[in-house]
Formats: C-alpha cells, sequence, structure tokens
C-alpha cells in the first residue's frame, strides 16, 4: 500500500506538469521556530538545493 500523501503529491505533479525533487537522504532544512512550536498556518518555500541544503524552508 502507498502513503496516501506521495500518491496526493503524485497528482498535484501530473496536473500541474511538474516533476518531483525528493530531498536527498541527509540533507537539511530550514525550519523556524513558530513552525516547530505548533503555531499555525505553516508556510514553506523551496529553493534549488544547495551544498547539504535541501531548498526547504518551513
Amino acid at each position: 500500500m502507498q502513503d496516501p500523501h506521495v500518491v496526493q503529491q503524485a497528482d498535484v505533479r501530473r496536473r500541474y506538469g511538474t516533476e518531483i525533487h525528493m530531498p536527498e537522504p541527509g540533507s537539511k532544512l530550514g525550519l523556524a521556530q513558530a513552525a516547530a512550536c505548533g503555531i499555525i498556518p505553516i508556510s514553506g518555500l523551496r529553493h534549488p538545493p544547495s551544498g547539504d541544503m535541501s531548498g526547504w524552508y518551513v
């Protein structure tokens, strides 16, 4: 059985004609203190990966 989040992401990718770019194992992401404390809504932004950073900032 596939993870429902992976299925949903694939559906969105197909709808918008984009590719899935999974972060490399062990890569880092930027996490704001507000996101770590459970403050919602959470906002995410993806830049191109650089060095050991995944490009994700949440």
